[in-house]
This record gives C-alpha cells, structure tokens and sequence, in this order.
C-alpha cells in the first residue's frame, strides 16, 4: 500500500510539474533554431519536473511518517532537491547530447533517426538518473538521511534510469520526431507520467526492501501506524528530530527510547527514565525479538521484524495476540535482575535534566547522548560520554574521552566514585546517584 500510494502521488506530482514547466516554456516561446531558446525552453522544463516530482515524493513520505506537523522538512528539501536534479540533469543531457553537434530539438530527433539513437537514450537515461536520485534524497527527512535516504535515493536513481529510457522510446515508436507536432506534448506528458512512476515505485520500493523491520502502535493516539525500522540506529520520540518521529504522542519523551540495530538484533536503549517498558518489564537496556511489546509513555508498540532477519524456525506471532504481561521465566527477553543484583538510578537535579531519572543495571555499559545503553538528551553531552561500572558499593564513572568531562565537587574527574546520596556533573545536568526501588 505504502507504495502504491507513493507511486500515484509522485506520478501525478511529475505530471502537473511537466505540464506546468511545458507551459511556462511555451509561453516564453523562441525559435527552436536558437540555442539559447532550446536551453532555456530544457531548463524550465527539467526545473518545473524535478521541483513538482521532489515536492511530490516529500508530501508522499509526510503521509507514511502520519503527521503533516512533520511535512514542511520534506517538502522544501524535495524541492530543492528536485530543482537541483532537474539542473544537473539537463547539464548531464547536454554533455552526452553535444558529442552529436546539435543543439535544436528537431536535429536531435534528426541524429535519432540516421541511426545515433543510443548517445540520446543515454544522454536521457542519465539526467533522469540523477534528477530522480536528488528528488527521492531530498524528499527523504534529514533524519532518516543515515538509516532510509540512501536506499531511496539510489532506488529513485534507478527508476530514473529506466524512465529516461522509456521517455525516449516512447517518441520513437511512435514516430514524434518534431518538436513543432501537435503530437509532441502529448506524447512528453506520457512520457513524464513515466518518470514520476518509475522514480516514485524505485526510491520508496528500495527504501521498503532495506527495512528491518516495523513497530505498530497498538495503543495510543497514532494507533494503527506502522513504522519502518532500519539498519542503525532509530530513535522514538516526539521530536522532529527522531527517525521515528510521533510529535501526537504527548507521554513521550523528545529522545524517548533508541532501537539500534546490533549485528542480527535489535537492542532497545531508553532515554526516558524509566518510562519504558519490554513485556511489562522496566528497562534501561534490552535486546528484542519478534513480537515483543514495548510501552513508551502510554503508546504500546509490537515489533515485527523483516521475514529475512528473523531466526530460523521462529514462533510467527500476531502483534495483536501478545498480552502486556511481564516477562515469563525462562523467556529469552528481557532477563530480570538476579536476585540481590544491585540497582541504582541517576536523577536530575539541576540543569536540562532536572527531574528526569535513569536506572542503572549492571548492564548498563554507557552513558551517552547517542549509541549509549543509556541516553541522556543534554547538548553538552557527549555521544558517548562515560561508561559504567555498577557494584554493590555504589556506581564508577568513567570519562570517555567527552568533551566537558565528570564534575565531581567542582573539579573535572577521570573517574567518579559514587555512593548513593552523591552528586556528579554530565554535560549540564546535575545528578545524585540514589538506590532504585527493587
């Protein structure tokens, strides 16, 4: 569905941009014998193409990300985008074009016909290339440039490279070579309703294969949704800013949780302060499998993995037949705390973080802004900012090479020896480590 819907917006996008660029073209009007009237006349059509198929593609990804509160980023970057692949690809046309000295549509068409077919249809192929690589990647949110951008943009490369084919044969076969022939926009709108197919099926097809997986909300305000998970890592939260963006969910936290994809699972790394649950179990830190619930704020989730990432011989399991019970023992995920295992946790007193708690398990490895078992949504932060040691006598930070270092009574620490009543500086949050209730 998700791709049919994308296919049919960037297919009527590319259209009007085609029409419209046609338009305007003609009505500036200039003979067809002059260069300067033929490189104008592309230019306005490439950009109108590349700036309607981007805005296209971004209104396509704001629809499937559930919020227009989410569409502004997508669809001016999807323009620019599109406006500059609609510019490098007609240099990329001319370059190809040239090597047959022409420069008016009728002596291309001419060079077609004595046999110099295959320099347009590459010249063509070429420039759809990339104006369909730099609409899909600017269409694509800023995001999701690491984990989903790059899929879609080769993908719509690709689809570009088929479209710029069939854009050419379609005047071939059907022996429009002139470019003063009533046939002639006629057949160039067929053939633009081709690249804004192409480019749409290949930039959201690719994106879609490459996926690892999906969470579907079950419960909350966005329910229904279903949201792709990819290689790396996606954070979950209300910000913009958030590869899974949900700005409606109002229990959640900016940076609530990350689900990072580690060798052949995902791991899930809250951010929350212990709002967020596995099976109804607390967690700082937890691998997942198919079929696991999550609870974030008060959204419930179920993750289902990708058919080819799944372990062999796994339990299919509907997301929603799984109850929101506490893990069971024996249950491969998540594992509870052993029995007088210590567990403490860090609450914010002063600064970005006042109020806000993070429990500390001994698998808790690191604190961190991002890639960490714990993070910790403070700016002056650093992505990973000290690891962790949690022991019966209490909690040892240490500094990961961060740039504002552990502030321990005042002065910057190498190391950190904390008892439960003690207080330490990361980023600009004041912390005291206090015993977490068992």
């Amino acid at each position: 569905m998700r791709v049919l819907s994308s296919t049919v917006i960037a297919t009527l996008g590319a259209s009007l941009g085609g029409m419209l660029g046609e338009l305007v073209a003609r009505h500036l009007g200039g003979p067809q014998s002059d260069p300067l009237a033929v490189a104008a006349h592309s230019a306005l059509w490439y950009v109108a193409l590349g700036a309607a198929l981007g805005t296209s593609l971004g209104a396509a990804n704001a629809l499937w990300r559930g919020s227009w509160r989410l569409a502004p980023a997508p669809l001016l970057l999807g323009a620019a985008g599109g406006v500059l692949g609609g510019l490098a690809g007609l240099l990329v046309f001319y370059l190809v074009v040239f090597s047959a000295d022409t420069y008016s549509y009728d002596a291309i068409f001419t060079a077609a016909h004595r046999g110099r077919l295959a320099p347009l249809l590459l010249a063509r192929a070429c420039s759809m290339a990339v104006l369909g690589a730099l609409a899909a990647g600017g269409a694509t949110p800023v995001a999701q440039w690491p984990t989903r951008g790059q899929s879609a943009a080769l993908g719509g490369g690709l689809g570009g490279l088929a479209a710029g084919v069939a854009f050419e044969m379609l005047f071939v076969v059907l022996g429009v070579p002139q470019h003063d022939s009533p046939l002639f926009s006629q057949v160039r709108a067929m053939g633009v309703a081709f690249v804004g197919a192409l480019v749409g099926l290949g930039s959201v097809a690719l994106a879609e294969a490459t996926k690892l997986g999906e969470l579907v909300v079950l419960a909350g305000i966005c329910e229904g949704r279903r949201l792709p998970l990819h290689r790396g890592q996606n954070i979950v939260g209300r910000a913009p800013s958030c590869q899974v963006a949900l700005p409606e969910e109002l229990t959640l936290q900016p940076w609530h949780a990350a689900i990072v994809w580690e060798v052949d699972h995902f791991v899930l790394h809250d951010a929350s302060g212990g709002r967020t649950r596995v099976n109804g179990e607390v967690v700082a830190r937890s691998p997942l499998k198919h079929g696991d619930r999550i609870r974030l704020g008060n959204a419930i989730f179920a993750l289902e993995l990708a058919w080819r990432v799944q372990p062999a011989g796994i339990a299919q399991r509907s997301a929603a037949s799984v109850e929101e019970t506490p893990a069971q023992p024996g249950a491969a995920f998540p594992t509870p705390p052993a029995a007088g295992e210590p567990r403490y946790r860090l609450r914010g007193v002063r600064g970005v973080l006042a109020g806000r708690e993070y429990v500390l398990q001994s698998s808790t490895r690191t604190l961190g802004r991002l890639r960490s078992d714990i993070l910790l949504e403070d700016p002056a932060v650093s992505r990973r900012h000290a690891t962790v040691e949690v022991t019966a006598q209490g909690v040892t930070l240490r500094d990961a090479g961060s740039a504002n270092g552990i502030i321990v009574g005042g002065r910057r620490v190498q190391t950190a020896h904390l008892r439960p009543g003690d207080e330490v500086t990361l980023g600009s949050t004041v912390f005291v480590l206090e015993r977490a209730a068992e």
